[in-house]
């Protein structure tokens, strides 16, 4: 499981890509990305479209970094999600929690 953030505007995007499994990825990400929400940013989006699997601990994840950012008054949104994660957001009723968005520009600009 690789991952970069970026900024867009002050937009923090979060690029995931492979299968996240592991408690530790969530940890590595969540250290990078927590600073951030609140420092320059309140608004967060995840890019999903290359990963093919997640399982609880990026559940947790997701759910946590969504729960930063509104806390700081700010919106987390998920971009295009493969059609596996999809699954999953549906079968964990998140996919009613989470925004979701074909593709990266109309994430940016639904947070602008």
């Amino acid at each position: 499981m690789n991952f970069n953030i970026n900024f867009i505007d002050s937009v923090c995007v979060v690029e995931l890509m492979g299968d996240i499994l592991g408690e530790n990825v969530s940890e590595e990400i969540l250290a990078q990305v927590s600073p951030m929400i609140g420092q320059g940013t309140n608004n967060v989006v995840l890019e999903l479209s290359q990963v093919r699997y997640l399982n609880s601990s990026a559940l947790g994840l997701m759910i946590t970094i969504f729960t930063k950012v509104k806390n700081k008054g700010g919106v987390a949104v998920l971009v295009n999600p493969s059609p596996q994660v999809n699954k999953i957001l549906e079968l964990t009723k998140l996919d009613g929690v989470f925004q979701t968005y074909s593709n990266l520009d109309s994430a940016i600009k639904s947070l602008a």
